[in-house]
């Protein structure tokens, strides 16, 4: 019987390995799942943590468990809504624009993350110059912003998807874009929105200390 080890490192192995997924695929919904998407969101994050978790016996990883991820869900929970909330913000502004006040242009040769329908995600070369509009914002696996656009000339796929750091850098003027559809400076609410998990960090550290004094305590 399959481990709350392997069960993890296996939704973090589908995260990594698949393009476009997300933690509300089904892989983490089903009754059977062991491992909530956002608790893998969170520890995909780090990855010498991760080659930790693998050398772990299954019955140390699940007092670990225990003390990482199930005594900081609120707080790992907070993040996440904060950071849905600026998403969906976002996505309004775009959808009342019209597609001149919201497009760009890539700035230089490079794979793009597309969705061609039929066939889901893919990465797919451009050389520089296509011209895009932008549709939406979702939060993405590994917890950052996804930008989602739509092409503007004739194309196999539907869709092409960015996250918040290489919009900024890769499109544009797009970062400007952000500003806007953020209602003022958009790093600047994400680095606010995140210094919450720096909170969660120094939470765990009280417990772990606290877990640490008890087990001293009672030798």
């Amino acid at each position: 019987m399959a481990s709350k080890r392997d069960d993890f490192l296996d939704a973090v192995g589908y995260l990594m390995a698949t393009p476009g997924a997300r933690s509300d695929d089904p892989i983490f919904t089903t009754p059977a799942e062991k491992v909530s998407g956002r608790e893998v969101d969170w520890a995909i994050l780090d990855e010498p943590y991760m080659r930790d978790l693998k050398k772990m016996r299954p019955e140390d990883f699940n007092r670990l468990y225990n003390v990482e991820f199930t005594m900081n869900k609120e707080a790992h929970s907070e993040v996440s809504q904060a950071l849905d909330a600026l998403a969906a913000r976002m996505s309004d502004y775009f959808a009342e624009r019209t597609e001149s006040e919201v497009s760009t242009t890539l700035l230089s040769p490079g794979q793009l993350t597309v969705e061609v329908p039929g066939k889901g995600y893919r990465r797919q070369n451009h050389i520089g110059g296509e011209e895009f509009v932008a549709t939406s914002v979702r939060q993405g696996a590994a917890g950052k912003l996804i930008f989602v656009f739509k092409p503007t000339a004739a194309s196999q796929y539907t869709k092409m998807e960015m996250n918040e750091v290489d919009a900024a850098a890769n499109l544009d003027g797009f970062r400007a874009t952000m500003n806007l559809a953020a209602g003022g400076d958009f790093f600047a609410e994400i680095r606010s929105i995140r210094a919450l998990a720096t909170k969660e960090k120094e939470a765990k550290e009280v417990v772990e200390k606290a877990a640490v004094y008890a087990d001293f305590g009672s030798w």
